[in-house]
């Protein structure tokens, strides 16, 4: 983005996009207005295993059924790729996702959410399924860090 003028510039991403969305603000942090991730990708936090909460219990059980797809991500998420980001992060976590960490999961990896939100309806592919929420969605979150 530097190189085509671009002194601050947000990232948003979802699915594989996700994951470069978020190394785009570990890398550029100064640069970052914010990113916006479907759903962030946070692991479950081992604190919380005896104070599982319901939509926490629901993630644990998804995440059992979906591996193969998932493993790598879940190994780079929990590894040192897993390190704080520190720019605004916002998060849309739609229902039918394969993967949805709870929100007090997301914190201790996304420290700076300033914008939360779990729709109704829409799943891994929102933005094609419910093209008009996912765009509300976006601009509900860089209307906060413009």
């Amino acid at each position: 983005m530097a190189r085509l003028g671009y002194r601050r510039f947000g990232a948003r991403g979802s699915d594989w996009g996700t994951s470069i969305a978020t190394s785009i603000g570990q890398r550029q942090p100064d640069r970052v207005a914010g990113i916006h991730l479907m759903p962030p990708l946070a692991p479950p936090d081992p604190a919380t295993v005896d104070d599982l909460i319901g939509a926490e219990w629901a993630a644990l059980a998804t995440l059992r059924e979906a591996w193969e797809s998932l493993r790598q991500v879940n190994e780079w998420i929990s590894g040192s790729a897993g390190a704080p980001v520190t720019v605004p992060t916002g998060c849309s976590v739609f229902p039918k996702e394969l993967k949805s960490p709870s929100r007090r999961w997301a914190e201790r990896r996304f420290p700076n959410i300033r914008y939360w939100n779990e729709p109704g309806k829409g799943g891994r592919f929102a933005a094609f399924e419910q093209p008009a929420l996912f765009v509300d969605e976006v601009r509900s979150f860089f209307r906060l860090v413009r």
